[in-house]
């Protein structure tokens, strides 16, 4: 998976502290220091913290409904344990599998009724879209959280915490390609 980066971008890691320039590196990192510390790398509570800003930041796709870029995770950094557990959920995409534990839907179709999503690729194909469950943050009382992945026919992968929008902006967060 390609995450949406930039090197002139540091994160510091959530548990570890440590500064990292790209948050695949940060993601990496912070599994290694969870590893370490026998700790599930799904309850990685907080987001990184970015120290230093672009000049240029990455911009996502347009969003129909707004006319705006989507965010990305460079400009609109997602909790750790959600990046790593997107990473995870794309590995498993690619691969054909299901990580094991994890609940919810798994490769349903997303019909993008809110119209956040781009309709059409760069050229005027239709985009269908696939929604995977990606599992709750540490606290949620609620069935399956608000976290999760969607994945677009072109390869784009967006992942929401705030179910679709529902609770709170942004809808979707682009994290790059599959």
């Amino acid at each position: 998976m390609t995450i949406v980066s930039s090197s002139e971008i540091s994160y510091i890691g959530s548990r570890s502290g440590k500064t990292y320039t790209t948050v695949e590196e940060m993601i990496k990192g912070e599994q290694e220091f969870v590893r370490l510390r026998g700790r599930s790398p799904g309850t990685l509570p907080n987001s990184p913290k970015q120290i230093a800003g672009p000049s240029s930041v990455p911009k996502g796709p347009i969003s129909p409904k707004t006319g705006s870029p989507i965010p990305t995770s460079v400009n609109q950094p997602l909790p750790s344990n959600v990046l790593i557990d997107a990473q995870q959920a794309v590995k498993s995409i690619n691969s054909g599998t299901r990580p094991p534990g994890w609940g919810g839907k798994w490769a349903v179709p997303h019909k993008n009724l809110e119209g956040n999503l781009p309709k059409l690729d760069a050229a005027g194909k239709q985009i269908t879209y696939h929604e995977y469950y990606l599992p709750k943050n540490p606290g949620d009382n609620t069935k399956w959280g608000a976290n999760r992945l969607v994945v677009g026919s072109d390869g784009s992968v967006y992942v929401t915490t705030t179910h679709y929008g529902q609770s709170g902006n942004p809808p979707f967060v682009y994290i790059g390609k599959k």
